[in-house]
């Protein structure tokens, strides 16, 4: 009997690493806490709900553990967000007792979710990236003000901190009178960072995924780039297409050696277009968003992961197909609705991006509900979140 798999998340990164998996034939069990596993359970797996890994890890832990004892080995284990990722870090050795998984060094995990130790990580590394200034106190604040250049975007320094209480992963600032206004505001939902756009259309944001072994040996790479992204300027693609550019390939893959990164990965890269060159906007050393447009183009990353893990032999995978788009139904609405209004786009060409050779970040006919459960609480979450930044720009 093949080894079972584990996935801890059950967003749409979560379900596409269920899906991968399972069409493979390998049975899955996923986790996720109450609220996220009543929108994504999905019939691809077992699934159940489990304690929060930021409120009560120590209960994750022992329930993980608990759940270990339905298998007659080991399973593969995998997270689908950065707050499992953190807490699988955190728990390595327990952990590795019971389940099998790769996993870069702590220092590194901790640095990717961190924006704070990111922003070292990159300057120690000399790696070009958008100038970021961290929020941390009165006095700093006041030089923010006369150094930041406009339009800017404000995040939290762990992107989960926004997801939780708005439909965002960072906000978009237009000038120094909404900065002002806002900043404090934004400031309760954690410690902030502020951030320079590296200037760029949405298709100049690339995203290389690979797969390392213990060794460090590259068994399978992929790569996309945003057609559209929401919110637009700064945010989650909504629309992505598989494409592969050398040098952007090339320069991801090597930023991924540089830090010894292994298992699935991926690295964020925008080509600013004053100077043309590439620089990095993320890291993460988990399946991303869209990594189910590589399975649809050949490149399964979940099933290869677990090939690695069970020391099983197969034959890199590098040859993708081109040309195929991944398509977040709701939130490309919600893009087009908002370039509408900017005469950026019209509903025809929004038409347009529903037809041809695509997969689907959710929908699927034969387990259409975590796709409708999902898109009714994005549609709910950001009505609350329009009402909430309207608020803010009352006050």
């Amino acid at each position: 009997m093949p080894a079972n798999a584990v996935v801890l998340d059950l967003s749409p990164c979560g379900i596409g690493i269920i899906r991968s998996l399972a069409l493979k034939g390998i049975h899955v069990h996923a986790y996720d806490c109450l609220e996220k596993y009543k929108k994504g359970r999905t019939r691809y797996a077992r699934c159940k709900p489990c304690p929060d890994p930021l409120t009560h890890d120590e209960s994750l832990l022992h329930f993980l553990l608990t759940e270990r004892e339905l298998f007659q080995e080991d399973p593969i284990l995998v997270a689908g967000s950065d707050e499992f990722l953190q807490f699988m870090s955190k728990y390595r050795i327990r952990l590795a007792k019971h389940y099998r998984f790769l996993l870069p060094d702590s220092l590194f995990v901790d640095s990717f979710i961190d924006k704070r130790l990111f922003i070292k990580l990159m300057e120690e590394h000399d790696i070009p990236g958008p100038r970021t200034l961290i929020v941390n106190n009165p006095l700093r604040y006041r030089t923010i003000l006369r150094d930041i250049q406009f339009p800017c975007v404000v995040k939290p320094v762990f992107g989960y901190e926004f997801r939780r209480h708005l439909n965002r992963k960072v906000t978009v600032i237009e000038d120094l009178h909404q900065l002002r206004k806002n900043l404090f505001q934004y400031s309760s939902y954690g410690e902030l960072l502020i951030q320079e756009i590296v200037p760029g259309p949405d298709e100049a944001i690339y995203q290389v995924g690979a797969l390392y072994d213990g060794e460090m040996q590259l068994k399978a790479a992929f790569m996309g780039r945003k057609l559209q992204q929401y919110p637009t300027q700064y945010g989650s693609g909504t629309l992505v297409e598989s494409i592969v550019d050398e040098e952007v390939l090339m320069k991801g893959l090597s930023i991924l050696e540089m830090f010894h990164v292994t298992g699935i990965a991926a690295v964020e890269l925008k080509r600013d277009s004053t100077d043309g060159k590439l620089k990095l906007l993320g890291i993460n050393a988990r399946p991303w968003l869209w990594h189910s447009l590589a399975t649809r183009c050949r490149i399964n990353l979940p099933y290869l992961y677990y090939l690695t893990l069970i020391g099983k032999p197969f034959t890199p995978a590098f040859d993708q197909q081109e040309g195929i788009l991944w398509l977040h139904l709701i939130p490309h609405f919600l893009s087009a609705r908002e370039k509408r209004k900017s005469k950026n786009m019209t509903w025809f060409a929004w038409f347009r991006t529903l037809f041809g050779p695509k997969e689907f970040a959710l929908f699927k006919w034969n387990d259409p509900m975590p796709a409708i459960r999902i898109g009714l609480s994005n549609l709910k979450m950001e009505w609350r979140t329009k009402r909430m930044m309207k608020k803010l720009n009352q006050k």
